[in-house]
């Protein structure tokens, strides 16, 4: 009512030579609004936005789809014959505007500053662009074509109606920010505002913002490999020799982690998924630690076993099970075919005399990405940017002739060893059972690196990179997506680890490849949403396996099928 009141008073005063003017933006404002938050501030709700809302796509895309579809984890009772028809998605499309609207308006007031104010805030613009351009991937990742270069102009200038930019237009304008970002950051530019502790990733370090932006560029020269070569080894070229260096050490990584008082929201409310076959069967074969971090044991304990067994010849156990118990042997996955759903020695649990329930299959280790599990007081690091992932892109550029800086079994080396401490980095901050137990080991990293299955020894070298980028990507699933599709690995018939053919009532399943597609809740801008899916070969609507499968992304659509290796 004071609102309104004042409102009023201010039309009343024309009697008396005032005018109902602008000013009304001015007196009809709440005086407890902050109209103009600090640049700084708009920054970290941007970055923190990148991150929490996460739950969505943890809950839909990664555990519903991502790491099925990638072979990593199955169903808890086994995939059923419709897993590749998709239901409800995460928000990653959603989520890359509300990361963007904030940067926007960074962007947008500081242009409108005066020169000499402006010049002060340049190493902020420029920063802008990082975050969006992250969500930016993950989002045309499974969704191609979107609104870019003309999103969020409503506020602006009405721009209601923007144009979707296509795929290979979004990689070329990424690459072009990126770059102008890294001269920016590198500059010597005087008495630059800080972003001091509003930035909880790197803390106001522009030289580190500017080492993740180059690097962050390989991301998309991997998806540009398959479609654009020549454009994948020009971008290749300049991060290698660029001056400000790529994300190569532990503590140059993205770690996004607001506090440690955040607990995380990656739940699995349908039940945390269970290892696949396969990728468990390379793990446990190789003793490979991160499998202790990354799943949880099976229900057969030794003192289980006796108790199953003890004064009873009838009790079925799974073919795994040994005597004595070998603690390694309880890290089980099961096959990810729907025809193999019923095999009864993987799926379903074994009922006791007391009516005590085993659980056959591990688990994902529920408190690695939901620390709150159990009332569990850890807090959640999200490692957005690995180092490994840098040092496994280096070693299969250097595997492939692309690049001629090191040798491959060096990055590779490096990548491994990096990525070994990292998960246990991430598991002693969730605080997940037993961590003490399960910690990394000191020569559990060389004791890896001299197995066949793993040692860069001129047999499968490239398999064998690919393979270590997929178990680094675990907690990045939006990146395993990306490699299963772009390289065909894991590939059928492999020695080391091979894709499980996926069938269901004798029937090969195609595997989607991107996310559907439906039409906008608002129709303002139907026409160019139209245009642009007509444009891609997209069936709107369509969330079958087959049709998700054969109608790709642009810089996918010359990938090798799942399992069918490049």
């Amino acid at each position: 009512m004071k609102l309104i009141y004042k409102l009023l008073l201010a039309c009343f005063l024309l009697t008396f030579g005032y005018a109902c003017t602008d000013d009304f933006g001015e007196v009809n404002t709440n005086p407890g609004l902050v109209i103009k938050p600090e640049l700084s501030h708009l920054f970290t709700e941007s970055l923190f936005q990148l991150g929490d809302y996460e739950y969505t796509e943890w809950f839909y895309d990664n555990y519903q789809y991502i790491l099925r579809y990638s072979e990593a984890t199955v169903a808890q009772g086994g995939n059923s014959s419709d897993f590749t028809t998709l239901g409800a998605t995460g928000d990653r499309y959603g989520a890359l505007y509300r990361v963007m609207q904030n940067l926007y308006e960074i962007r947008d007031r500081v242009d409108a500053m005066d020169e000499g104010q402006k010049a002060r805030f340049q190493k902020i613009r420029a920063v802008t662009y990082i975050p969006q351009i992250m969500q930016g991937i993950k989002a045309t990742d499974w969704y191609g074509s979107l609104p870019y270069t003309e999103a969020l102009q409503g506020r602006h200038n009405n721009g209601f109606t923007p144009a979707y930019d296509t795929q290979p237009q979004l990689f070329d304008t990424w690459l072009h920010q990126l770059d102008t970002t890294i001269t920016v950051l590198v500059s010597e530019l005087p008495d630059q505002q800080e972003l001091g502790s509003q930035d909880f990733v790197y803390q106001g370090d522009y030289a580190k913002w500017a080492m993740l932006a180059n690097s962050l560029k390989l991301r998309i020269a991997v998806r540009l490999l398959n479609t654009d070569q020549a454009k994948a080894q020009q971008v290749i070229n300049e991060v290698v020799s660029s001056p400000v260096g790529m994300i190569t050490k532990d503590e140059d990584q993205m770690v996004w982690s607001p506090a440690t008082t955040y607990r995380g929201q990656a739940f699995d409310f349908n039940g945390a998924p269970s290892a696949a076959k396969n990728f468990m069967d390379f793990l446990r074969t190789n003793k490979d630690p991160r499998t202790r971090l990354l799943f949880e044991k099976n229900d057969f304990s030794q003192a289980n076993v006796d108790s199953l067994t003890a004064g009873s010849d009838t009790v079925f156990l799974p073919k795994f099970v040994k005597q004595p118990v070998e603690e390694w042997d309880r890290y089980q996955g099961g096959p990810v075919s729907p025809d193999s759903a019923y095999i009864k020695d993987y799926f379903g649990t074994i009922v006791n005399k007391d009516n005590a329930r085993y659980l056959q299959l591990s688990h994902i280790n529920r408190r690695l990405f939901d620390p709150q599990f159990e009332s569990g007081l850890g807090y959640y690091m999200n490692v957005m940017f690995p180092a490994a992932e840098v040092l496994f892109y280096m070693a299969e550029f250097t595997e492939k002739g692309l690049v001629s800086q090191g040798i491959a079994q060096e990055w590779y080396n490096q990548g491994l060893a990096s990525s070994l401490r990292t998960y246990d980095m991430v598991a002693k901050a969730a605080q997940i059972t037993d961590y003490d137990a399960l910690r990394l080991a000191e020569g559990e990293v060389d004791s890896l690196l001299a197995r066949p299955d793993y040692a860069l020894d001129g047999t499968s070298n490239l398999e064998k990179i690919y393979i270590q980028q997929y178990i680094n990507f675990f907690r990045i699933p939006n990146e395993m997506g990306a490699l299963t599709r772009r390289t065909g690995y894991p590939k059928v018939g492999s020695t080391i680890f091979p894709w499980e053919p996926v069938v269901a009532g004798g029937r090969a399943m195609p595997i989607p490849r991107r996310l559907p597609v439906s039409e906008p809740s608002l129709g303002v801008n139907l026409a160019n949403w139209q245009e642009a899916m007509q444009e891609q070969g997209f069936s709107v609507g369509s969330n079958e396996g087959d049709i998700l499968n054969k109608e790709r992304v642009w810089w996918d659509k010359a990938s090798p099928d799942y399992g069918q290796g490049n």
